[in-house]
């Protein structure tokens, strides 16, 4: 686990997610309305526009489809 990285402004609809990665949990948004699963999240659903989501809990098993690394890091906290 790496600590001390900076995190982004934090919003009314990604403070669940960042509160749960502060516990070591991921979460990704869903839909009050539709069920649809969004991510990252965001303030209204893009499928149905509903404004109203609940947070799941999920595994952090997945796939990798790609990946970025930036050269040079774009912040000190990530240059090691």
């Amino acid at each position: 686990v790496i600590e001390n990285i900076p995190i982004p402004g934090i919003e009314d609809y990604d403070k669940g997610f960042w509160s749960h990665t502060s516990k070591s949990q991921l979460v990704v948004q869903s839909c009050s309305h539709c069920n649809k699963v969004r991510f990252p999240p965001r303030p209204m659903c893009p499928s149905c526009h509903c404004l109203e989501h609940k947070w799941e809990k999920v595994s952090g098993k997945g796939e990798v489809w790609s990946f970025v690394v930036p050269r040079p890091p774009l912040l000190p906290a990530f240059e090691e």
